[in-house]
């Protein structure tokens, strides 16, 4: 790993880039264990305090007179140098992968931005192999290299110290919460806990990189053994800085982790943390992870509960499936506020004949004035039928009323990926949901001679005798759906003191990439810890969508940045501004951030079409947008390659985030 390049894949957003000169912790807790060995219960109760103080302000501790046996350690850390020190085909010998994700990887990511760091993971516990493997579950086996004499022991030895450790420090807890020493131990029968080996070698660019970025740690508890080379930045709680926290000879650091949050109700809070690297010395560590069992109901315990003081978390099994669960801060709250002030525009100007240009003049007015403050719009008035839209949404619902098998039979695949799918992911994590795609004009096939990897636009319709009059009820609201948007192209295109038909070119109708998407959202058991739909923005030019009555979409208030909801209007359209005409326009109009929220009681329904251009268009801000006061804000990019990495990454939960087009600002910095 050390020959690595620095690509754009490991640079942190400037926001979360390291500083040159990271201050030195002052106040870290350090606390000697070693009363535990004598049986004086006054100073073990004096260390229980110690460690409640240090959990409930700092998130973590220092320990010192553990009782690991130094020898344990020093056999642990030299086999993690042999194995790292080892020829890569070796080390790729014991490779992770998806389904079996124990062994070697150095490709991890966190926050979707790869870290600098190669790692060997292992449980100390295997647990017993499934008879049957069903699809996308895990395997947790040990890869062992087979070259390595007393690697496997030595990590053996070091793994029961460490639990034995773990045991210790969670009682210590337990005490300091006021419960009886061993409340916590019954969580711990069947562990899923495990160790990682890490190496971070020498960076090149320190400034940009992070051997492991922000997080805080989801177990119970942490127990990190550190090298003296030093790397570890916790985030301040009095000030919110990031402090180094400097190696202390023989000692392990002790992370509160978010389940003694939860099952603390709050008292305690894990530690925000990351690890910074350097341009000279490469840096090893341990981290042990203890973890209770899989089938574990996470829960603030009923003791810390009280009328004053109620559950501040609702229930939730360790063994839910957390492709699903968004990450905390991107999590909805139970209840968000309706928005006001949407703009909601009647374009029924456009149907009088001839149209009255004033009333078309301040139509053009009214969409510019939306576009450049919401970034969307509400459309009524739009000249759709109302026939047309009802048969389309009663084909859409009678498809996913069909048996799954049946689904199944037009189910999209990686390389074409159109049809039926149930595993979408935005921002890699899983959509509660499931759609169906068509192109409503299909692209011509590519040749014989195409590369394995080029994607093939091909549409998979439901046999007609499953669904007749399916193929025919989309295709015509697909029909409707175009010559809208040509209609709102236009109107945009003069909002921007552009001729009505500036921007028709791009949507050379035989190669044009629209395409038309039917969701459903079934009612979800925890849309606490789901959404329907991530937050993103769409990567196209327009987005055209009509929901149902339910209501759940939501968009991202440019005043406050909070998230507030679109209410459904009957009989309208929500028109979404999309990344190309932000980039078209310039950054004079911003593309919306959206997500759609899931709920637990109702089926929610939506049509999106995606108004996209030709596949071999070139995207840059349009001449007429640039001048030496407003200079060109982007790069151009290739809408074709852009649109297949999008296509890719929404099929399946990628190494790193999708491709946006933040990414293309000629003022990002690197």
């Amino acid at each position: 790993m050390g020959g690595l390049s620095m690509d754009q894949a490991f640079v942190q957003d400037p926001e979360h880039r390291p500083k040159t000169t990271v201050t030195e912790a002052t106040g870290i807790p350090l606390i000697d264990l070693s009363p535990l060995g004598g049986g004086d219960a006054a100073a073990v109760n004096a260390l229980a305090a110690e460690v409640g103080v240090a959990s409930r302000d700092w998130g973590f501790f220092v320990v010192v007179g553990h009782g690991v046996p130094a020898e344990a350690v020093a056999r642990a850390t030299e086999a993690q140098r042999a194995f790292f020190a080892l020829p890569a085909e070796r080390k790729a010998a014991v490779r992770r992968s998806e389904a079996e994700p124990l062994g070697y990887y150095e490709s991890e990511h966190t926050k979707n931005v790869r870290d600098w760091k190669e790692v060997y993971d292992l449980v100390p516990r295997e647990p017993p192999p499934p008879v049957a493997v069903a699809d996308g579950e895990l395997v947790f086996a040990n890869k062992w290299p087979e070259d390595l004499p007393e690697f496997r022991e030595a990590l053996e030895e070091y793994a029961k110290a460490m639990e034995e450790l773990a045991f210790k420090v969670l009682e210590l807890i337990a005490r300091s919460l006021n419960l009886r020493p061993d409340r916590l131990h019954g969580f711990f029968k069947d562990q899923t806990t495990f160790i990682r080996l890490n190496h971070y070698p020498p960076c090149p660019s320190p400034e940009l990189a992070l051997g492991v970025g922000r997080h805080k740690d989801a177990g119970a508890l942490t127990i990190l053994y550190q090298d003296d080379v030093g790397g570890l930045d916790v985030r301040r709680r009095s000030d919110g800085e990031w402090v180094r926290v400097k190696p202390v000879p023989n000692s392990f650091i002790i992370n509160v982790g978010d389940l003694v949050q939860v099952w603390s109700n709050d008292r305690y809070e894990s530690a925000e943390h990351r690890v910074s690297v350097n341009s000279t010395k490469e840096r090893f560590s341990m981290p042990y992870f203890f973890n209770p069992a899989s089938y574990t109901m996470v829960e603030p315990v009923e003791e810390l509960v009280s009328e004053e003081s109620p559950s501040s978390t609702r229930p939730t099994s360790a063994a839910m499936d957390d492709a699903f669960v968004q990450a905390p801060e991107h999590r909805p709250v139970a209840s968000v506020a309706e928005a006001t002030g949407v703009p909601v525009i009647d374009l029924a100007p456009l149907a009088a004949t001839p149209p009255s240009p004033g009333a078309v003049d301040a139509l053009v007015a009214q969409v510019g004035a939306a576009c450049r403050e919401w970034g969307f719009f509400v459309a009524v008035g739009h000249g759709v039928p109302e026939a047309t839209v009802a048969r389309a949404v009663e084909a859409g619902r009678a498809f996913f009323a069909l048996p799954a098998e049946r689904k199944a039979a037009v189910r999209r695949t990686e390389q074409a990926p159109l049809g039926y799918y149930d595993a979408e992911h935005t921002k890699n994590v899983r959509d509660w949901k499931e759609v169906f795609d068509i192109f409503p004009r299909e692209l011509p096939p590519p040749p014989a001679a195409a590369a394995d990897d080029e994607l093939v636009f091909v549409n998979k319709w439901p046999d007609d005798r499953d669904l007749p009059g399916f193929r025919e009820a989309l295709e015509e609201y697909a029909a409707a759906m175009e010559e809208l948007a040509f209609k709102l192209l236009e109107l945009i295109a003069r909002s921007l003191n552009l001729r009505p038909d500036r921007l028709h070119g791009f949507f050379f109708r035989e190669q044009t990439t629209t395409y038309m998407r039917i969701n459903r959202y079934p009612p979800c058991p925890r849309p606490d810890l789901a959404l329907g739909l991530g937050r993103h923005r769409d990567s196209g030019a327009l987005t055209i969508l009509h929901q149902d009555d339910v209501g759940g979409l939501d968009v991202r208030s440019r005043s406050g940045g909070e998230w507030v909801r679109v209410k459904p209007l009957h009989g309208s359209l929500v028109v979404n501004v999309g990344d190309i005409i932000q980039v078209w326009s310039n950054d004079r109009y911003e593309s919306v951030e959206h997500r759609a929220s899931a709920n637990s009681s109702e089926e929610r329904f939506s049509i999106s079409y995606f108004f996209n251009p030709a596949r071999h268009t070139l995207v840059e801000p349009l001449p007429e947008m640039v001048s030496e006061e407003s200079p060109s804000k982007y790069n151009a990019y290739s809408w074709g390659d852009f649109f297949c990495t999008r296509r890719r990454s929404n099929f399946r939960k990628l190494a790193v985030d999708n491709i946006q087009i933040a990414h293309l600002r000629k003022d990002k910095e690197y």
